[in-house]
């Protein structure tokens, strides 16, 4: 297994979470609106961001003690992402509820949901 120790500024974020486990402060949500009259092959570009996470192990380590030692733990996680069809007028609920804490030792360090609606695809991350 490889592992590796936090530096001092990922420690700093790590001691915030585990102190704060319902916190969303270090989140960085992001939505796309993308019609579904703009030609966008909505499976491929989900797709391609799930390759991009994958071949970037940085993305899916877990953090976890080790041997009393807060560390990266690489491999740990392959990503995946949903699909949820919502009411429109459901939307922003539903974008919201996306914005939830991670858990460090089990959850990759990337989401993504693709809300469908009628006429709309969302892309969260």
């Amino acid at each position: 297994m490889n592992n590796y120790p936090l530096i001092n500024s990922q420690l700093g974020i790590y001691f915030y979470q585990i102190n704060n486990t319902q916190s969303c402060v270090y989140n960085n949500p992001f939505c796309i609106n993308i019609s579904k009259n703009d030609n966008v092959d909505i499976f491929k570009l989900a797709n391609d961001f799930k390759a991009l996470v994958n071949n970037h192990k940085v993305f899916s380590v877990a953090i976890d003690v080790i041997e009393g030692i807060p560390s990266m733990i690489l491999d740990q996680h392959n990503f995946e992402y949903q699909l949820c069809k919502v009411d429109e007028d459901d939307i922003q609920n539903q974008l919201e509820k996306f914005v939830k804490p991670f858990d460090l030792k089990n959850d990759t360090l990337v989401r993504l949901t693709i809300f469908e609606t009628q006429n709309n695809f969302y892309f969260a991350f």
